[in-house]
């Protein structure tokens, strides 16, 4: 029974193995989709075992790298929502994918553009120069007013 089980193991491994390998000449290849597939296919075949963990592990990368390759492709082509949710899916599979992030970043930053060209008022105080807000003008004036009237010393007499 233990040796059925070793070799439905070694299977499994090799079964894994060879979508993992089918799934990088795809990746390598464009073809992200195709890819995602075989990828998938090879993290549910590939046994969890430390013999095994490299290639679960390098699954999952390309898995994650798929994912964000079709979610950058839907955010040139301007799909923000197909965009999202593969990047999203990216994240899943590898949590640290600064450039799945990177691209969510974009995504949100995106979707709120129109809105506020659609006449949602703006985030003037970021938009405009900090010198150029009228809190800033108004305290200048002020402290103009004040240096003509003596009650504030420029600081080259002092």
């Amino acid at each position: 029974v233990a040796q059925e089980e070793i070799i439905r193991r070694q299977a499994a491994q090799i079964t894994g193995r060879s979508l993992l390998d089918e799934g990088q000449k795809l990746y390598y290849d464009g073809k992200y989709e195709q890819a995602i597939a075989k990828l998938e296919g090879a993290l549910k075949t590939i046994p969890r075992a430390k013999a095994t963990e490299i290639d679960y592990n390098r699954a999952l990368h390309a898995l994650s790298d798929s994912y964000y390759r079709l979610a950058d492709a839907a955010f040139r082509a301007g799909n923000n929502t197909m965009a999202r949710t593969d990047a999203q899916k990216s994240l899943e599979y590898d949590p640290k994918n600064r450039s799945a992030e990177t691209l969510l970043v974009n995504v949100k930053k995106a979707e709120t553009a129109p809105k506020m060209a659609a006449g949602q008022p703006a985030a003037s105080a970021e938009a405009m120069p900090p010198n150029k807000t009228p809190e800033f003008q108004a305290k200048r004036d002020e402290i103009r007013h004040l240096f003509r009237e003596g009650k504030l010393l420029s600081l080259k007499r002092c």
